[in-house]
């Protein structure tokens, strides 16, 4: 008798999206994998979404939030219901993305060839510009032969990790709230010396499918995150800080800038054609940043050491 397969959790957050769980979860439930759930988080929708995806799609676990914990902390609530549950596999999938039915098992047979690797991606189209579902479409009948590729610029809106990641460096940092939090967690996985890999099964996201309504708050979240992880991360300090500022500045004020609308990173960068407000969400940003730099500092040391005694574990055991 074969083993089984590993378990899959494919965990869905979601604010205000019924109409995009209206694609998105047929088409996750036509995924040919036989050991795989959904999960939906819903963070305080007032569109009836959990009401709607009871009804319509029973074998869908709801999980209704009371408050909106945004994309890090919705996650994280299913992310430990996964792991509380002994699932392999966490996807975090946003909630307007559409699947090769192939995903799962392409996913499984990467995994298969490292145990090292902790976090596979897919080859998204839309991960940060919009780009035509027919496109797709046509990209997932030429698809033929499987590859992958170590590539750290995975993003949180089609991430597979593998249980053991959090058990090494933890959860999703919740003080990024939204954006920033992705890279965050990458820059992690890599210091604790797990592979992150990107394979080339396409799959379709539409890019800012609930944040484009909130594009203000978005401009200064993504803003606000970048610089955090700038000083968490790469370890900024003031005077980097301050140069990190002027950059911003310059772009935001710029009269000259040409914005693809349909690049979201664009859009955040220069979310209005009022320059002056431009100008204050970027101040915003810094000042929050400013406030915040010892909390900052010491909570990407705390991360650090954690990733380090991890690694320094395995090297013991002869796995690195």
């Amino acid at each position: 008798m074969g083993h089984a397969k590993p378990s899959i959790l494919v965990c869905i957050v979601n604010w205000n999206g019924r109409h995009h769980l209206e694609y998105a979860l047929p088409s996750f439930l036509g995924t040919q994998y036989p050991n795989l759930k959904l999960l939906l988080v819903d963070n305080a929708s007032q569109d009836g979404t959990a009401d709607y995806v009871r009804a319509t799609f029973p074998t869908v676990q709801v999980v209704e939030n009371v408050d909106n914990l945004m994309w890090a902390g919705g996650n994280n609530v299913g992310i430990r219901l996964g792991m509380v549950a002994g699932d392999d596999w966490i996807m975090l999938a946003n909630n307007d993305v559409q699947v090769d039915p192939r995903w799962a098992e392409a996913g499984m047979s990467v995994a298969a060839e490292d145990p090292s690797i902790g976090v596979i991606g897919y080859r998204v189209l839309g991960e940060s510009k919009r780009i035509d579902v027919l496109e797709w479409r046509r990209a997932c009948v030429d698809f033929s032969e499987l590859t992958f590729a170590d590539d750290a610029t995975i993003t949180g809106c089609f991430m597979m990790i593998r249980r053991d990641v959090f058990n090494a460096i933890g959860l999703i940092d919740e003080t990024y709230k939204l954006y920033g939090e992705d890279n965050d967690f990458i820059a992690r996985v890599l210091k604790a010396g797990f592979r992150v890999v990107r394979c080339n099964l396409p799959i379709w996201h539409y890019s800012e499918g609930t944040s484009s309504s909130v594009h203000l708050f978005s401009a200064y979240m993504s803003t606000r995150n970048e610089l955090r992880y700038y000083v968490k991360q790469e370890y900024f300090r003031v005077p980097g800080m301050l140069h990190w500022l002027l950059g911003r500045l310059v772009v935001a004020c710029d009269p000259r800038l040409s914005v693809n609308v349909a690049d979201s990173c664009q859009r955040r960068i220069h979310p209005t054609r009022n320059l002056l407000l431009n100008e204050v969400l970027v101040l915003w940003a810094f000042v929050w940043n400013l406030l915040h730099l010892r909390e900052t500092r010491q909570s990407g040391a705390l991360d650090d050491a954690r990733c380090v005694a991890f690694r320094e574990k395995r090297q013991q055991k002869g796995i690195e």
